[in-house]
């Protein structure tokens, strides 16, 4: 049986499925929400079960944030945990507020290690980490879905000049104007 899906949607696609062992290879860092992909790899195992990860040590900066290279994995100084960064700088460590043991760990250019789950707690600092990093993806692709709906107005407009523009406005956040803003327009039916 194969399933397919993004990480992020591994909850949908898996339901309440649970395995032996889950292996991610050069992959963490290709997500909009690389943590929250953590945390749905980590909700899948039983406890007592192996989450095996492998990644290139800093490949977004090798890559200069081009292409699917969004965040930096690196281990940390002793190799005992894993942290994950973005192009901001923001830092966080995937397996310091999270059930998770080391079991091995293999370093150089690749680092790959071996995580036995202890149980299913997950601290609060990962949860809020992790719910901002799918606010900010939010954010962008809401900012790319704006720019789409931007040209597709465009052309709409060079197709037929007649067509009516429809303001829009997303809002991330409170509602109360303390979050991100968007605005753009799309053509209407009449």
């Amino acid at each position: 049986m194969q399933l397919v899906g993004c990480g992020e949607e591994l909850d949908t696609v898996m339901g309440h499925r649970q395995f032996d062992i889950v292996y991610c290879r050069n992959a963490l860092d290709h997500g909009l929400a690389p943590m929250q992909t953590w945390l749905n790899m980590f909700r899948r195992l039983r406890a007592g079960e192996y989450l095996l990860q492998s990644h290139s040590v800093h490949e977004a900066i090798k890559q200069e944030w081009k292409q699917l290279h969004q965040f930096n994995l690196f281990p940390s100084h002793d190799e005992k945990h894993i942290w994950i960064e973005n192009d901001q700088g923001d830092r966080f460590c995937l397996t310091r507020d999270i059930s998770l043991r080391l079991l091995r760990h293999w370093g150089g250019k690749w680092f790959t290690s071996i995580w036995e789950k202890v149980s299913d707690e997950v601290g609060r600092e990962f949860l809020l980490a992790a719910n901002q990093q799918l606010l900010t993806a939010l954010f962008k692709c809401s900012r790319w879905a704006l720019d789409c709906e931007s040209l597709i107005f465009e052309l709409s407009t060079l197709i037929d000049p007649k067509s009516t523009p429809l303001d829009i406005r997303v809002i991330i956040g409170d509602g109360a104007g303390t979050g991100p803003e968007l605005t753009g327009k799309v053509p209407s039916a009449g």
